[in-house]
């Protein structure tokens, strides 16, 4: 899956009125990752198992700014918008690997697999 936008990394809630709530552009953000995951990911069912995942974070900041965001961050954003698109719920990841790459085309490049279960002994 490949997300043509500027990765944002996940914010704490926000709190107004005695509720929290999201930004607006973090919330914009995750809504355009679940659209185009479901466009890319068309006649799929959501993966059921345990899961491995990669997530490459293209940003036109240096690796290691803060300004990039941090990579824990930046992977919440991204596994919570993809829940019940591509994987029934986010927990089922066991492995990931995340990159922050510096870039002038900003954007998320993201892999999915089911992992094999273990082989019964016996």
């Amino acid at each position: 899956i490949t997300i043509d936008a500027e990765p944002l990394p996940q914010s704490r809630p926000r709190f107004g009125n005695g509720k929290a709530y999201e930004l607006p552009v973090l919330r914009n953000y995750k809504s355009t990752i679940a659209l185009i995951a479901q466009r890319q990911l068309a006649g799929l069912k959501p993966l059921t198992g345990a899961l491995r995942c990669g997530l490459k974070f293209y940003r036109n900041f240096n690796e290691t700014s803060r300004r990039f965001g941090d990579f824990d961050n930046l992977a919440k954003a991204v596994v919570d918008a993809l829940n019940g698109i591509a994987f029934v719920d986010d927990s089922q990841i066991t492995k990931c690997v995340i990159e922050k790459i510096r870039s002038e085309r900003q954007r998320v490049e993201i892999w999915i697999e089911e992992l094999k279960p273990p082989l019964q002994e016996g």
